[in-house]
């Protein structure tokens, strides 16, 4: 016996405006936005525009880098679950109001003098800031509580612009913040690439704000990258009577005890050079 099946028409669902609103702000370049541009754009916070929304970010539709704070990701990005965080940290920033540049290798990839592909975004700004993991994407903060006396410019970015550091600020924060840029070769690699775009003005002015020992240690590792315009500036910039004591390149190369008798002491920066500033060789 035959039974006849009604083919129900198939019936076209409008989204939820929530998605439509994401949609148009997509549509006009925007890529990020926080509950309450949701509220102000839809007139009210729902309980429904809560479920959305998490729907949303289980799809890889949206990720949240910080409550309240969101950001679309586009369809070629959904595999890896969020988009660059060079397309949302001005953004967000301004939203955790701290102020902020981008810098370390960061900042050097920007100018195109990074040795390898750094492996998250590097940010420095004024406080104590946990990292930023989202998708495989991840965003370390760095603390210098002068963060707004360092030289920056504004690089453009697919969504708009970001603070980074210029050469110069960059190449000083290389060796104050030896931890995060992967060993002096690396450092003195960089350096290669990033001398000839450092304004020697700048530098010179950068030089008198920081200490001695990160003077010095940025003269030897300039000069070990060929860098002889910046390293002949950055000696004229040692101050007579200070900084007389031998200081090691690398801080946490090993002890002073361990290094003194065995490592090479350079007269004219007054360094002991513990460890190896050999520019790393390309993989």
């Amino acid at each position: 016996m035959h039974v006849f099946k009604y083919q129900f028409p198939e019936v076209s669902i409008p989204p939820p405006r929530l998605a439509q609103q994401i949609a148009i702000w997509q549509g006009d370049g925007r890529y990020t936005f926080t509950r309450e541009d949701i509220a102000h754009a839809l007139g009210r916070w729902t309980t429904s525009t809560r479920d959305t929304l998490r729907r949303l970010q289980q799809a890889h539709r949206v990720v949240r880098p910080r409550t309240g704070f969101y950001a679309i990701v586009p369809p070629e990005y959904r595999r890896i679950g969020t988009p660059p965080p060079t397309w949302y940290i001005d953004q967000l920033m301004q939203y955790l109001e701290q102020p902020y540049y981008v810098g370390l290798l960061s900042a050097a990839a920007t100018y195109g003098a990074a040795h390898h592909q750094p492996q998250e975004l590097q940010v420095v700004t004024d406080r104590p800031t946990r990292v930023l993991q989202t998708g495989r994407a991840r965003v370390r903060f760095i603390m210098n509580r002068h963060v707004v006396e360092v030289p920056i410019q504004m690089v453009n970015t697919p969504t708009g612009t970001m603070r980074v550091a210029t050469p110069a600020a960059t190449a000083f924060d290389l060796v104050t913040h030896l931890r995060h840029v992967g060993g002096i070769g690396n450092v003195t690699s960089v350096l290669l690439t990033l001398a000839p775009q450092i304004d020697v003005g700048e530098l010179e002015r950068l030089a008198k704000r920081h200490t001695q020992a990160a003077v010095r240690r940025l003269g030897y590792l300039m000069e070990a990258a060929g860098a002889t315009r910046c390293a002949d500036l950055l000696a004229s910039n040692r101050v007579p009577g200070v900084g007389r004591a031998v200081v090691p390149l690398h801080p946490g190369a090993g002890s002073d005890d361990d290094a003194r008798g065995s490592a090479l002491i350079d007269a004219r920066w007054g360094i002991r050079v513990n460890t190896d500033p050999t520019p790393e060789e390309d993989a």
